[in-house]
Parts: C-alpha cells; sequence; structure tokens
C-alpha cells in the first residue's frame, strides 16, 4: 500500500538534526555585527597638550598647577584628562575642563560636553552636552562634530535631524576623522537620509580603517566578504578582520574563526578556528562563545568534549542567545555534556522559542507530540508550536501541521487546511511535504483525486532520493496508476529505496523477487529483503516471514520459526499476528492448546480495526473458550465483524437473532444478516434464510424464494439443503394429486 510518510513521524532525533544544522549555519553566517544601528562615538579627547609627560600623576599635576591656577588653558585642559582617564575622578575633571572651556579650548569644550552628556562628575545635562559641542565643533574640532552629529542622529538634547547628523559626520570626515566616516559610511550603507551608495560607503569605511579604526576594518572586512561595492574577495576580508582582531576586536576574532572554520579565504583549519573562536569568547562576545561550544559538542579543532561546550554555550545561553539556548535545549534533551533532563530542556527550549528560534519552537512540538517522561502527550501543545515556526516558514513544522490537520489530532480535521501547509513546505524543497502531497493527491484528500498529480509529488521527492516517495513512485508503475504499468520501473525504485532502509520497499521487493514479478523468480533474494525490513522491525514484515515459515511453500515449513515471527510482529501490535497465535493456540498447532493464552491474544488483534479478530473473538466467547461462555459478548463482537462483511459473522449474529439468543429474537433482522452472508456465498446462511422463507418466519412464506436459496446451498454440497429439497418436491407432488396448498406447520 502506498505510504503517506515514514512509518515513524518526524521524530524528536529530527530536533537533534535542526540544532545541528543551524548550529553550522550561525558559524557560516557572514552578516556584520550590526554597527549601522547606533552611531558610534568617541566620549572624549584624552591626548595632553604638552611634549613633556612625567611618570608620576602627582608630579604631573604638580607641574601643570601653577600654570593651570594662572589661567593656561592647556594645563587646565591636561589636569582634566589626568582626572578623567588616570584617576577616575570626573568630579575634579569636570571643574579644569570647564575652567580650559571657557577659555575656548575645543578639547576641553569636548570633553566637558561628554561629562554633561553622561552626567560624570556633573549632573546630566543633554542641553548643556550640545551647548559645548557646538563650541568646540565652530572651531573645527572633529572630535565634538562626529559627537554633534550622533546628538542628532539619534535625537539628544535637540530634535532627531538625520540631515543635521549628516553635515555635521561629513564636516568631521573631510578632516579625516574616522569614527565620523564609519557613522557616515553606515548611513549609505543603508541609505538613511542619503541615497544608498556602496562605493562611498567603501570609501568613507577604507579611510577610516586604514587610520586602525577598528569598527571601521570591521565593515570593510564585511563589504570585502560580501562583495558589496568590491568583488568578493574572502582573502582580503579576511585580512582586515585579522587586523581589526589584533587590535582586540571580540567580533573581528569571531569573523576569523568562521573564516578558518569554513576555508573561506583561507585553507581550512579547525585547530586556529577554536583558537580565534576563543580569543573572543574570553572576551564575553556571545557568538564566539556558542560557535566554541559547537566545536567542541563536534570534536572540530578540539577533543571532542561535551562538559567543555556545555560550559561555553551556558555563557551564551545566560545573554539570551537563542542558538544557545536552543543547543542547551537540545543538550539537556539528549544527555550531552550534562544529565539528561527533559524539564531542563523544556526551559531552554522555551527561552529560545519565544525568541524565535523555529527548531526549538520544532523541538517543542515534537516533545509534546510524542510525549516524553515528565512532558505529556499533548496534541494542542504541539499544534501551538508548530503552527508560529510553520508561520515563520519552517518546513518540517508545516509538514507536521499538515499531519496534524488531516487526522485532526490537536487541530481540527481539515484537509483543505492540510494541503495547505503541506503546498508550503513542498514549495521550500521538503521532499517529506512532496511526498505528503503525492498521498494526498493519491487519496483525493482536500483536493480532487488525481493519480497523475500525485505521480507528480512522488518524482519531485524522488529526485531527493526521498525513500518514502521512491517506494509510493515503485507503488505506481507496479499498479498502472496514474502511468502505464512497468514492473521494471517499480523494482528500481524498490531497489533504491530499500537499499535506503525502507522497509516497505524491501517488502515489496521480497514479494517481487518471490513471485518473478519484474525480475527472474529468485526465493534466495526474496527471503533476503524479507530478513531486512523484519530485522528492522517491520511488523508487517515478520508477520509475512511467520507466514511462510508456517505455510512452507516457499521455504521449508517450521513451526517454531513460525511462531517467533508471530511473536515478534504480535509485541509490535500487528493485529494479523496477534489473531493468528490465537488460532495456533486454539488448534494446538506447534504449539500446546491453551484456550486461555488464545483468549488473550485474541483480546490484543481487537484493538486494531480486524473483523477477522472481532469474529474470532466473537467465537470464543460463543463456545466458552478461555473465558466464560457469553452470548452476549458473543453478539456484540459478530455484529462488528459482521458490518465489515464477514458473511460467517453475518450468518452467526443471523442465528443469536433468531433464537434470540444474546440478544433480542428479531426474525426480520436475522433475514436480514441472513441475506447478506448467503449473497456472499455462504451455505450455512443460504439454508437459514430458505427455511425462513419456507417457514415464513421473519417475512412472507415464499416457497420459490426458498427452493432458490436451498438449491444454491445444496449446490456447495450442504446436505440439509438437498433433503430440504426432497422434502418440499414431495410435499409439492401430494398437494398437486390433492390439489390442496401446501401448509407447512413451523
Amino acid at each position: 500500500m502506498i505510504k503517506t510518510m515514514m512509518k515513524k513521524n518526524i521524530n524528536l532525533s529530527y530536533a537533534l538534526l535542526v540544532c545541528f544544522v543551524l548550529a553550522i549555519t550561525a558559524i557560516n553566517s557572514f552578516a556584520i555585527q550590526v554597527y549601522y544601528f547606533s552611531p558610534l562615538k568617541i566620549k572624549n579627547n584624552s591626548k595632553i597638550d604638552t611634549i613633556k609627560l612625567i611618570k608620576s600623576d602627582s608630579s604631573l599635576i604638580k607641574e601643570y598647577s601653577e600654570l593651570a591656577r594662572n589661567g593656561n588653558a592647556i594645563a587646565q585642559y591636561n589636569i582634566g584628562v589626568i582626572y578623567a582617564n588616570q584617576l577616575g575622578n570626573y568630579f575634579k575633571a569636570a571643574i579644569w575642563y570647564k575652567k580650559a572651556a571657557n577659555q575656548g579650548h575645543r578639547a576641553a569644550q569636548n570633553n566637558i560636553a561628554v561629562l554633561f552628556e553622561h552626567g560624570n562628575g556633573v549632573q546630566q545635562s543633554f542641553e548643556k552636552a550640545i551647548y559645548w559641542y557646538k563650541q568646540a565643533a565652530k572651531q573645527g574640532d572633529s572630535i565634538a562634530q562626529s559627537n554633534l552629529g550622533v546628538m542628532h542622529e539619534i535625537g539628544r538634547g535637540v530634535k532627531k535631524d538625520i540631515h543635521a547628523a549628516i553635515k555635521w559626520y561629513q564636516i568631521a570626515a573631510s578632516q579625516g576623522d574616522p569614527v565620523a566616516q564609519k557613522n557616515l559610511g553606515d548611513l549609505y550603507l543603508i541609505g538613511r537620509g542619503v541615497e544608498k551608495d556602496f562605493n562611498k560607503a567603501f570609501k568613507l569605511y577604507s579611510s577610516a580603517a586604514n587610520k586602525k579604526f577598528t569598527p571601521a576594518q570591521n565593515s570593510l572586512a564585511w563589504m570585502y566578504s560580501t562583495g558589496k561595492s568590491v568583488k568578493q574577495n574572502y582573502r582580503i576580508a579576511l585580512q582586515w578582520y585579522l587586523k581589526a582582531g589584533l587590535q582586540g576586536s571580540p567580533h573581528a576574532l569571531y569573523r576569523t574563526g568562521n573564516f578558518y572554520a569554513n576555508g573561506k579565504g583561507v585553507k581550512r583549519n579547525y585547530t586556529k578556528a577554536v583558537y580565534y573562536y576563543r580569543l573572543s569568547a574570553e572576551q564575553d562576545y556571545v557568538l564566539a562563545q556558542y560557535s566554541l561550544g559547537w566545536m567542541y559538542s563536534n570534536g572540530r579543532g578540539v577533543k571532542q568534549d561535551d562538559v567543555e561546550a556545555l560550559k561555553w554555550v551556558s555563557k551564551a545561553a545566560r545573554k539570551d542567545d537563542e542558538y544557545s539556548t536552543a543547543f542547551l535545549g537540545w543538550a539537556y534533551h539528549y544527555g550531552r555534556g550534562a544529565a539528561q533532563s527533559i524539564t531542563k530542556s523544556v526551559y531552554w527550549y522555551k527561552k529560545a522559542a519565544v525568541k524565535g528560534h523555529r527548531a526549538a519552537q520544532f523541538s517543542l512540538g515534537q516533545m509534546y507530540f510524542h510525549g516524553i517522561k515528565e512532558v505529556k502527550q499533548d496534541y494542542k501543545l504541539a499544534a501551538h508550536w508548530y503552527l508560529i515556526a510553520a508561520r515563520k516558514g519552517h518546513a518540517p513544522s508545516q509538514s507536521k501541521i499538515g499531519w496534524m490537520y488531516e487526522f485532526g489530532k490537536g487541530l481540527q480535521q481539515d484537509y483543505k487546511r492540510a494541503v495547505y501547509w503541506l503546498n508550503k513546505a513542498s514549495k521550500k524543497g521538503s521532499a517529506y511535504a512532496q511526498n505528503y502531497l503525492g498521498w494526498m493527491y493519491y487519496k483525493g484528500r482536500g483536493v480532487e483525486q488525481n493519480d497523475a498529480t500525485a505521480i507528480y509529488y512522488y518524482r519531485l521527492a524522488v529526485t531527493q532520493q526521498f525513500a518514502v516517495a521512491q517506494f509510493n513512485l515503485g507503488w505506481m508503475y507496479k499498479n498502472g496508476r496514474g502511468v502505464s504499468k512497468n514492473l521494471s520501473k517499480a523494482f528500481n525504485l524498490y531497489i533504491k529505496a530499500a537499499k535506503q532502509g525502507d522497509t516497505s520497499a524491501q517488502a515489496d521487493l521480497a514479494v517481487m523477487y518471490f513471485d518473478g514479478m519484474g525480475i527472474k523468480r529468485n526465493i534466495r533474494r526474496g527471503r533476503y529483503w524479507l530478513l531486512k525490513a523484519a530485522n528492522q522491525g517491520d511488523a508487517a514484515s515478520q508477520f509475512m516471514l511467520g507466514e511462510l515459515y508456517f505455510n512452507g511453500k516457499i521455504v521449508k515449513k517450521e513451526l517454531k520459526k513460525a511462531l517467533d515471527w508471530y511473536v515478534k510482529a504480535a509485541q509490535k501490535g500487528n493485529s494479523n499476528a496477534q489473531l493468528k497465535i490465537s488460532w495456533l493456540y486454539q488448534q494446538g498447532h506447534g504449539i500446546k492448546q491453551n484456550f486461555t493464552a488464545a483468549f488473550i491474544w485474541a483480546k490484543k488483534a481487537v484493538t486494531k480495526d480486524n473483523p477477522e479478530a472481532y469474529q474470532n473473538l466473537a467465537f470464543l466467547f460463543y463456545n466458552g473458550f478461555g473465558t466464560e461462555k457469553n452470548k452476549v459478548k458473543a453478539a456484540k463482537w459478530f455484529l462488528r465483524s459482521a458490518k465489515l462483511n464477514l458473511a460467517l459473522s453475518q450468518y452467526y449474529y443471523g442465528l443469536l437473532l433468531e433464537n434470540g439468543s444474546g440478544v433480542e429474537k428479531d426474525l426480520a433482522q436475522s433475514i436480514f444478516w441472513y441475506k447478506k452472508s448467503a449473497a456472499m456465498g455462504f451455505a450455512q446462511a443460504q439454508y437459514r434464510l430458505a427455511l425462513s422463507f419456507e417457514l415464513g418466519r421473519g417475512s412472507k412464506q415464499d416457497i420459490k424464494e426458498a427452493i432458490k436459496w436451498y438449491k444454491r446451498a445444496a449446490s456447495t454440497g450442504e446436505k440439509n439443503s438437498n433433503l430440504a429439497l426432497i422434502r418440499l418436491n414431495i410435499k409439492l407432488e401430494r398437494a398437486v394429486k390433492s390439489q390442496h396448498a401446501i401448509q407447512v406447520k413451523p
């Protein structure tokens, strides 16, 4: 039979794969850290305006003090610098900066503005900061001009005005100020307040980078790595990242690690990647901490060490990094680096999920879908998390939502919605969804039934070597559905799927070898593939093997082996195997007769929609084998089986109705069930139906109809019908002679 999905739904182990895939994606990404959303600013000018420098701070202050007290602005500024940058005394620094600023010292004016902006040593006042920045800027101080541009851009002390910001950046940049060049470059990069212009951004970054300004070096490296304005060149990009890294930039060190990890601009070298990740991680850079943990987890460049991996990832997770929190969810889920804890796993998955991590959302959905330890199965919660990820374009979640809509698990059953979500996942290239869509078209669920369209989607999935689709397409060729029947193509597709471990393909392949379908008959190869499927735990194949050994037509008859395979299949819930074991215990065939065991297995078999299992249990209750005789329960199970068109059960249920045994007597209903059974050729039902017509029981007496059914039963060798026909013929002859109508007493 065609399969809708893999026999195991997308399971929890998939979450592990997703986490690794996203981890690799994070390491391979080349997005620059977003500098341009937050303009950079040098807080103050820390240079001392004198050639002479004395080592002792107190001596230096003493030397400048007399000049400062006499009103020397340079000395006043220098004392301010010493207090601010070496002694950390902003209060005194502010006093001296202000004295110098009032005398027009532009660096002091910039620095007192910085103190007012941040409230260091003075009461915070953006307005006063703006005033002093302007004083210094008007004197041509590029640092103040750049800082004034920032104040206008972010709206501190003045109304936000990107054009005023650009004006001041341009003035400062023209003087070679690297901060202004970087900030202006960012605006050209994103087209804010100016027309987007990668070339201008590149030139500004280059100018600032050549002045050893680390953020500009990072931005320039990013432009080379992405090919913005210049030809993509990983080698040059790496050179700039290395320059920024040597100046201590944790981002640059992290990116350098990326280049070595992925072999971009340099030969791949995991050891060096780990070295640079570690330098960055030790500066508390989140992405590096995560990446270093990933390297330990996978043994790349270092000895595999789950404990060390967890240590580094935990550092990043504590800062709410979504990839790291998702990783911790996975680690605690599978006990990697710490004892398994489903509670902790859920906690960390949720932190990542809330931040929008789609794989974590999917993993939570999986946990609730399957139920695991402390997490109870909850389809509604599973659907909740799947839907969040699905709406963000996560194909595995979209496929899962499709399944839930098809079967009405956690969501109201809706085939059209199922197809809607499967279509979304299919368009993203999900082979799983493509195969599933094929199944929906094959069944006509949510769409008009169409074998040709089913084949179209199966083929899409087959191009990705999706085993289930290979089997399904093979089945279509084998049965001539939507395509011309072609056993050779079916066989080739089955082989591909079977080699990937698809048990349905292996089982069907076995049948093709046994029957010589599209291939030369080969019992040995058939048994090989059937054993493959059975040893992988496929219950249907295990049952089939049991049947082979039981019947002894293709392989040597071995009842013990047959029973062993029946038991394996039965333990996996295969109702046919459970029914067969029940029957073997009843018959004492290959096993000691045991009606109690027969009854136990019979009850297990009826957990599936199996009419033969219903019928078997009904007979055990009817005869009191392995349990107390109970006609009420027998009638219940005969009726279930009768409704599923089992002639024998229809006959027995009719008999119980006729005799009022286990059910209320109802002759009309007994005839109804006799007719159903008789129409299927069951001789005893034909006899009872004929007798009912002969006697007028449950219907009007009808000798002609009685004779018809007696003849049908007699043709199969039913002895009572032959006697009945003889009896009726004698009565007919007597009636003719006496010219009286036949009257038959009940």
